[in-house]
């Protein structure tokens, strides 16, 4: 489809109405899926490094509890 000019391009052929708010509609969509996909990766990085961290105190503790374990059958 050619327009004349600008103002014509933004009337659309008389479907305006139509066209400018499915635009308005399918970025909005857009910027939604961007931001909570955003903020979702966030979220279960978040969540992996605190389970990573949780699994290393676990392991440190459990090697300290070997240690002391074996430090009192020596002393037996």
């Amino acid at each position: 489809m050619h327009f004349d000019n600008f103002s014509a391009f933004l009337e659309m052929g008389g479907y305006a109405k139509y066209v400018w708010p499915s635009f308005l509609i399918t970025w909005l969509c857009f910027i939604v899926l961007v931001v909570h996909s955003r903020k979702e990766k966030r979220t279960l990085f978040t969540l992996i490094l605190n389970e990573s961290a949780r699994k290393k105190r676990i392991e440190a503790q459990r090697k300290l509890d070997k240690e002391v374990k074996g430090e009192n059958s020596d002393e037996s």
